[in-house]
């Protein structure tokens, strides 16, 4: 741990930073660490936000744990308001669970927008598929949830809006269109708008 924490030092004072920093923490938050001579852990009274994603993310996958709409706005304002995994740590195991997390975090959101929707509950889900869109602005299932939604509500304009932005974001940034699902959701109604 010493050595991922101050890898510019040498082994004894990266081991060194590492005891004054168990140190200062323990002086200030008693309850916040556990260690031995050579462990040190979170107190397992911790709460540790990317568990309690993990935990609120399989929500959504479990219909038998989502008993009400309260759950599911619940569950919602949870995973809507949970960011990035370690943001400015670019070590290799970071990067691969913050993919890891990133996307159980966004198949959550879709499907929690889609429960939502066939709950006759689109505003609810325009929330969940805009902040799956925000994680991952290139995956087109979350940005079809979010057309959904807005056609559910009667908002065909909002719906065009939404896939002529994201049509346009993917040609500039990726040099593509949207997929044929998401050009055959919103055809009939560009057709309809423009006559």
């Amino acid at each position: 741990m010493a050595g991922i924490l101050w890898p510019e030092q040498s082994q004894e004072n990266a081991l060194a930073s590492l005891r004054t920093a168990v140190w200062r923490a323990r002086s200030h938050v008693p309850e916040l660490l556990t260690s031995t001579r050579h462990d040190v852990d979170l107190h397992p009274d911790v709460t540790v936000d990317v568990h309690q994603l993990a935990e609120v993310a399989r929500y959504p996958l479990d219909q038998s744990r989502l008993q009400s709409l309260a759950d599911q706005r619940g569950v919602l304002d949870i995973l809507a308001s949970h960011g990035e995994l370690l943001p400015g740590w670019y070590d290799d195991w970071v990067l691969v669970e913050r993919e890891r997390v990133r996307l159980q975090h966004v198949r959550a959101l879709e499907t929690l927008a889609d429960q939502l929707l066939r709950g006759d509950q689109p505003s609810d889900a325009v929330r969940a598929a805009l902040a799956a869109t925000t994680l991952e602005p290139f995956r087109d299932s979350a940005h079809a949830v979010v057309m959904r939604a807005y056609l559910s509500e009667g908002n065909t304009s909002e719906a065009i809006r939404h896939f002529q932005h994201y049509r346009s974001q993917l040609h500039r940034e990726l040099g593509v269109g949207p997929s044929i699902a998401v050009q055959r959701l919103i055809r009939p109604h560009l057709a309809r708008f423009a006559g």
